[in-house]
């Protein structure tokens, strides 16, 4: 899309880049993840799209249009901050961030109706990207800071009865997680399971929304279940379930990512940058305990409206301020579908070749040109 325009919106507060330390509910499954187990190789490369840096700030001279497609969820809880803090208006970029529906999303993004969107790492993403979709990773939202901010739950009574004593027992058992085989809550499960030997078809996967499972807890219908930290609290106040395995593989995991179509990587990767740079300043201002921080949590909850209380207790996602992937992570998810027969290619691709990371880097190198505080920027790669 990017179009040109003249309004703006968001406040601006101009903290720019301050601290440093390293940060995904991602969205649903955003295409049907059929897969067919064949191999091949993807319809497009990376390599064959880098984007190379500008000598100068290329920051656009006049404002201009752009859409991208977000759900309010924590994991990108640095695109509604840069959006709340006027930080795209900085860049001469009036950001509209619009719900889309997780089903046609990449599409809207590959034909250029929306620009970018902002979505979970699910099969269908993979396999989009596969079928040569003008689709572009390009920067990652959030990732689990501790163990305690995803968690893999097993029933009391099961545990108790000594029926579950280690991961392999949940062989042929009722795991609950919103959404289906494919999409990005599966991964997290996925982690989990493995340390048991055992992939996302060893069990029986049901959908169940994380405010329904100290419910499906309570009549038996799920065995095990993963709960994000907010849905929690029910059931360890009730002792329906306890956490189970070792919740530390979740940490540091890239589960979701800001996807760009055409539009900003082949048309205008200037506007690309921008969007980059604004996401990099409020990403640098979430560190350490910015859920503490009161003018954040205002911020936050004004974009999202999502509830200041709520994002206090459970905003712990931690946010790389060089917006840097964690490569392993997207050869390790592909790995786990891969085993579930939900791609449809069975050959792991390596993350240079699903991965536009030269936007990025391109970013990074243009922070210092356009009068940007560089503190935060690449010292995290």
């Amino acid at each position: 899309m990017v179009n040109r325009g003249t309004g703006g919106r968001g406040r601006g507060r101009g903290r720019g880049f301050g601290r440093v330390v390293a940060l995904a509910a991602s969205l649903a499954c955003v295409l049907a993840a059929c897969g067919s187990g064949g191999g091949g190789t993807s319809g497009r490369s990376a390599d064959a799209v880098a984007v190379t840096s500008p000598a100068d700030c290329d920051r656009p001279a006049e404002q201009v249009d752009v859409t991208i497609g977000i759900r309010p969820s924590l994991i990108f809880a640095n695109v509604y901050l840069a959006h709340a803090r006027g930080y795209f208006k900085d860049e001469n970029l009036n950001v509209s961030l619009e719900p889309v529906d997780p089903a046609s999303a990449l599409q809207l993004v590959a034909s250029g109706d929306i620009d970018a969107v902002a979505t979970g790492l699910s099969a269908g993403l993979f396999n989009a990207i596969h079928s040569g979709l003008d689709l572009y990773p390009i920067a990652p939202g959030g990732v689990d800071a501790d163990a305690e901010q995803a968690q893999f739950f097993v029933r009391t009574d099961l545990i108790e009865s000594g029926e579950v004593k280690e991961m392999a027992d949940l062989k042929g058992r009722r795991v609950g997680m919103p959404g289906v085989l494919g999409g990005g809550p599966s991964q997290k499960v996925a982690l989990l399971l493995a340390q048991g030997n055992l992939g996302l078809t060893d069990v029986v996967l049901q959908n169940v929304a994380y405010p329904d499972m100290a419910g499906a807890f309570a009549n038996g219908s799920i065995d095990a279940a993963y709960v994000t930290s907010g849905g929690a609290g029910a059931i360890e106040e009730k002792d329906l379930a306890r956490q189970f395995g070792d919740q530390s593989v979740y940490v540091g995991v890239n589960t979701n990512a800001i996807v760009a179509g055409p539009s900003l990587i082949k048309e205008r990767p200037d506007v690309g940058r921008a969007i980059l740079r604004a996401i990099m300043r409020a990403s640098a201002e979430l560190q350490d305990k910015y859920y503490e921080d009161a003018q954040i949590l205002d911020d936050l909850s004004s974009a999202t409206d999502i509830g200041k209380d709520v994002i206090a207790k459970t905003a712990r996602s931690a946010f790389a301020p060089d917006l840097a992937f964690t490569p392993e992570s997207w050869e390790t998810v592909q790995r786990h579908y891969a085993d579930a027969g939900v791609l449809d290619y069975s050959e792991v691709k390596p993350f240079d070749q699903i991965v536009t990371d030269s936007l990025r880097q391109s970013a990074v190198d243009s922070v210092d040109k356009c009068g940007l505080t560089p503190a935060a920027a690449g010292e995290s790669q």
